[in-house]
C-alpha cells in the first residue's frame, strides 16, 4: 500500500442510488435539507461516470475495489455460464479481486458499512461492522456481520428487511403507489437507526452508507421527479419527507464523525426517463442469428420451476381461450420485463443470443454455425445501426467481448467469453424474450437508467466548485482515502484525483492488486427459495426480463 499522504481523520460516504445532481439541487431548493445544502454550497461536485455499464452492481462493485468490472468479474444482476446456460445472482463471493473495505481491514482500521450492494453474504472483517443491502436474498437471509449485529437489529426494528421492499403482502394482495411509497420512507427510518445502533460501538475511520430508495423512486415513480418543480399531494408529501430523512441521514454521519471527517456523496449512475425496451433475440431471430422454438413466446419457466411453469402455461391457455396475443404488449415495463427464465431457443440453429437482460446486453455463441470475424463484424454493424421507433439510436456502443474483459482472469479459463458487448443509448433496456414486438415503449411513471450519475465533496481543504469532467467511478474510493490520510492499495484501475481536496496529487501505481483473503462467507449460497424471492423483488423493478 502507498503510505498516507495526510494525517488520518475519518472519512464517510453517503451512496444514494441513481440520483442526479440537478434532481438533489431542485430538492435542496424545496425542502428542508439543511445539511445536504450546506455540502453543495461549500463543496466540490459534477457528474460521475461508471464507465459502460450503468447498473446497481457492477457500478458499486467498481467503487468498492477501485477497478473496472473486466478485473471483478461483475457485469449485472445476474452472471451467466454459457456452457451451462444457467445464470445465477451475483453476489460478493463472485467478486475476483480484494474490496478497499478489505485492505483497510488488514491494516487494522475500523469501518462501518451499511446496505452497501454487493457485500452480501457480509465480508467477516476483523476490525468493522458490515449490514447488507438489496443483494441480500430474502428477508430471513442472514444479512450481519458480527453475526450478533443481526439480533441486536432485529430486536430493535422487529419488521427489519435488509432485501428490496415487495410488491405484495404475504398471501399475494398487492400495494398501492402511495403504500410501497411510504414502505421506502420507513426504509430510510431503519437506515438511521441502524446507524444510529453502530455508532454508539464506536466511530469508525470509514463510513459507508447506501440509499437504494432514491433508485427505486425512479423506476416506481418518474412522473414525481420528472420536470421542473416540486410534486404536490400525499405521494408529493412522501417524497419530501423521503429527502429529509436522507438529508437527515447525512447529518448523523457529519455529527458522528466530527467537523474533520472528509465526506462523499454519490451515486453509482443517473436516472432517465424510461424510452423503449429493445429485445435483442427477437432481433437475432429476425436477422438469422437466433432460432426461437415453434410457438416461443418468452414466457415458459425453467423446467423444475413447475409452479411458475404450470402458472405461465395457464396464462396462455385463457389467453388463446379469449382470443388474445400469446405475449401482453400493454405498452408497459411491467408487460415486458415478463421474464422466461430459459430461453426458448433451437439452439443447433441458434449462433448468437442475449442471456442476460440488464441494460448492458452480453451477446454470447450459440451452437449453430460458428460465426467468423466476418460474421461477427456483420452483425455489430447491424446492432450500431440499429434504430428505435421514434428514429433514435438504440446502442451507444456495440464493443468485441475480448477487448471489454481483457485481463478479466477469463482468457483460456472454463467459461467463454462474450461474443459482443451492448451498450443501450440512455432511457434504452435490453431484453432477452425470444418472441412478441422487438420494440416495446416504456410507460410515462418508469423511470430507467442514464450513464452519469454524481459526485459532491465535502470537509476540511475541498476546492469548492464543478469538476470539468465526470469523477470515473473507480476514483472516488480512492481519492477519499487519500484525502482521509488512509492507506490507498496499489495496483488499481482507479486513481487518486488531483484538485478535488488541496495538496491532493494524482497518483497512479503500477503493482497487481492484492487478492482477497479469506475475509469473505464465500461458500455460503443463498437457497433456491432465497434466490426465487430476490428474482421476483428484481423483476418487479424491471429488471432482467
Amino acid at each position: 500500500m502507498n503510505p498516507p499522504t495526510r494525517p488520518p481523520r475519518p472519512a464517510f460516504v453517503l451512496a444514494l442510488d441513481g440520483e442526479n445532481l440537478e434532481l438533489l439541487e431542485r430538492f435542496v431548493a424545496a425542502f428542508d435539507m439543511p445539511v445536504l445544502g450546506g455540502m453543495l454550497a461549500r463543496g466540490r461536485r459534477g457528474l460521475l461516470d461508471p464507465w459502460i455499464n450503468p447498473l446497481t452492481p457492477p457500478s458499486w462493485t467498481s467503487f468498492l475495489t477501485g477497478n473496472w468490472f473486466p478485473r471483478h468479474g461483475i457485469h449485472g444482476f445476474v452472471l451467466h455460464d454459457p456452457g451451462t446456460r444457467r445464470d445465477s445472482l451475483a453476489r460478493l463471493a463472485d467478486v475476483r479481486c480484494e474490496t478497499l473495505l478489505e485492505a483497510l481491514d488488514r491494516q487494522g482500521a475500523r469501518t462501518l458499512v451499511l446496505n452497501m450492494p454487493m457485500t452480501w453474504p457480509p465480508p467477516r472483517l476483523l476490525h468493522g461492522s458490515v449490514v447488507s443491502g438489496f443483494d441480500t436474498p430474502g428477508r430471513e437471509s442472514p444479512f450481519a456481520w458480527p453475526a450478533a449485529l443481526e439480533g441486536r437489529i432485529r430486536e430493535r426494528i422487529p419488521g427489519f428487511d435488509a432485501s428490496l421492499p415487495a410488491r405484495r403482502r404475504e398471501g399475494g394482495a398487492g400495494v398501492s403507489r402511495r403504500e410501497y411509497l411510504e414502505e421506502l420512507l420507513q426504509r430510510v427510518r431503519w437506515r438511521r437507526e441502524v446507524l444510529g445502533l453502530l455508532l454508539r460501538e464506536g466511530v469508525p475511520r470509514l463510513a459507508v452508507v447506501q440509499v437504494q430508495e432514491t433508485d427505486i423512486l425512479h423506476h416506481k415513480a418518474w412522473d414525481l421527479l420528472a420536470g421542473e418543480g416540486v410534486p404536490g399531494g400525499e405521494e408529493g408529501r412522501i417524497l419530501r419527507a423521503l429527502y429529509e430523512e436522507v438529508d437527515r441521514l447525512a447529518g448523523d454521519l457529519r455529527g458522528a464523525l466530527g467537523p474533520e471527517a472528509r465526506g462523499l456523496v454519490l451515486s453509482d449512475h443517473g436516472g432517465c426517463a424510461g424510452r423503449w425496451v429493445v429485445q435483442v433475440n427477437v432481433l437475432l431471430a429476425e436477422w438469422g442469428f437466433a432460432r426461437p422454438l415453434e410457438g416461443a413466446d418468452g414466457s415458459l419457466a425453467r423446467p423444475e420451476e413447475v409452479g411458475t411453469g404450470v402458472r405461465a402455461r395457464g396464462v396462455r391457455l385463457l389467453r388463446r381461450v379469449l382470443g388474445r396475443p400469446l405475449t401482453e404488449e400493454t405498452g408497459t415495463i411491467d408487460a415486458a420485463a415478463f421474464v422466461g427464465r430459459e430461453i426458448q431457443l433451437d439452439w443447433r440453429g441458434t449462433r448468437a443470443y442475449l442471456a442476460v437482460g440488464d441494460h448492458m446486453g452480453i451477446l454470447h455463441r450459440g451452437d449453430g454455425e460458428p460465426l467468423d470475424d466476418a460474421g461477427r463484424e456483420a452483425l455489430a454493424g447491424r446492432l450500431r445501426a440499429l434504430r428505435l421507433p421514434d428514429g433514435s439510436p438504440a446502442l451507444r456502443e456495440v464493443l468485441p467481448g475480448e477487448e471489454v474483459f481483457r485481463g478479466a482472469g477469463a482468457e483460456g479459463g472454463a467459461v467463454p467469453l462474450p461474443l459482443l458487448v451492448l451498450v443501450p443509448e440512455d432511457g434504452v433496456f435490453l431484453g432477452r424474450r425470444t418472441g412478441g414486438a422487438p420494440f416495446v415503449p416504456y410507460a410515462p411513471e418508469i423511470g430507467s437508467h442514464r450513464r452519469h450519475g454524481m459526485a459532491l465533496w465535502d470537509g476540511p481543504g475541498v476546492l469548492p466548485g464543478a469538476d470539468p469532467e465526470p469523477l470515473p467511478v473507480v476514483d472516488a474510493l480512492p481519492t477519499l482515502l487519500a484525502a482521509a490520510g488512509l492507506p490507498v492499495p496499489a495496483g488499481l484501475d482507479g486513481t487518486v484525483r488531483a484538485g478535488v481536496f488541496e495538496g491532493l496529487a494524482r497518483e497512479t501505481a503500477p503493482a497487481a492488486a492484492a487478492a482477497a483473503e479469506g475475509g469473505r462467507a464465500a461458500g455460503e449460497a443463498p437457497s433456491a427459495a432465497e434466490e426465487a424471492e430476490l428474482r421476483a423483488r428484481l423483476e418487479d423493478l424491471g429488471y432482467m426480463g
